[in-house]
């Protein structure tokens, strides 16, 4: 049986777990202490993300897909920063991460991937939307036409 996903505070969730763990490249802290931890909550995150993805892109029909679609997007965006900050020299992680950056790297790629994926993907069903939603200069006139009851006696 599927459980039911409450998207926007899962999203909410990641976007903020994402924004304290960018903060935390700030603070000089001690990377060996913090470098196991750190690697667990990308792998928590990039899982979470998937599947609420994943979740999204299985069910076409849902209500407000388009909404969480977005907000997807934006967390992608969030953890790749998120991901390109930590992997650059001279964040406190540098060194105790780096065995760790060639899967980190891949995963900035894929997410990118999937950003354009996704960008693309609701460009065009706002256009297909848009299409649909016209009315034809035949349909207009029937709709603005009075409409006369052949019944009554006027």
């Amino acid at each position: 049986m599927k459980q039911k996903i409450h998207y926007e505070n899962d999203i909410f969730y990641l976007k903020t777990y994402i924004r304290i763990l960018s903060d935390a490249l700030k603070l000089n802290i001690d990377s060996f202490i913090f470098a196991e931890k750190t690697l667990e909550d990308i792998n928590f995150i990039e899982s979470t993300i998937s599947k609420l993805y994943g979740s999204l892109e299985e069910n076409p029909h849902l209500i407000r897909r388009r909404d969480h679609l977005l907000s997807v997007l934006e967390v992608k965006k969030y953890f790749i920063s998120y991901l390109e900050n930590l992997t650059r020299n001279g964040n406190p992680f540098s060194n105790d991460l780096k065995q760790a950056f060639p899967k980190l790297r891949r995963l900035v790629a894929n997410h990118t991937r999937d950003l354009n994926t996704l960008q693309n993907q609701l460009s065009t069903e706002e256009k297909v939307s848009n299409t649909a939603e016209q009315i034809s200069e035949n349909e207009m006139s029937f709709l603005l036409t009075p409409y006369l009851d052949p019944d009554s006696e006027d």
